[in-house]
């Protein structure tokens, strides 16, 4: 299978997983202690780690990737991994910026975060 298929399978199965472990584990305890959900916690650990090495075994996987040379810029040597991750986190930091100024919920989370009591109050008069 395609690496970057791999990926996007792995990546849905994970979010079903979060949802399915949320659903039977987590919300039966929210209102418990810390530590019955540290210790539920560690049982999931337990479990999805078994599960994992009961399906796919426990031996060592690679994939075949081509080897990249890195690009040279300036006297550097820069990676293609290294430049996807400063892309992607510009791209982030940009997404962030765009919510936060751009958005309604932008104002929100600023007012919550600088004075959460005001924003409480700002937001029971706003439903009246």
């Amino acid at each position: 299978m395609p690496i970057l298929l791999a990926a996007v399978l792995g990546a849905a199965r994970l979010a079903a997983a979060a949802l399915v472990t949320d659903r039977l584990v987590y919300k039966p305890l929210r209102s418990a202690d810390h530590v019955t959900l540290l210790v539920a916690s560690m049982g999931v650990y337990f479990v999805l780690e078994n599960q994992v090495r009961f399906l796919w075994g426990s031996d060592i996987r690679g994939f075949d990737i081509a080897v990249a040379r890195p690009h040279r810029w300036m006297g550097l040597r820069v990676n293609n991994e290294q430049i996807a991750v400063v892309a992607v986190s510009l791209l982030a930091m940009a997404a962030v910026w765009f919510i936060l100024m751009r958005t309604p919920l932008g104002p929100a989370m600023r007012a919550v975060a600088d004075n959460p009591d005001l924003a409480m109050c700002a937001a029971s008069a706003a439903t009246m």
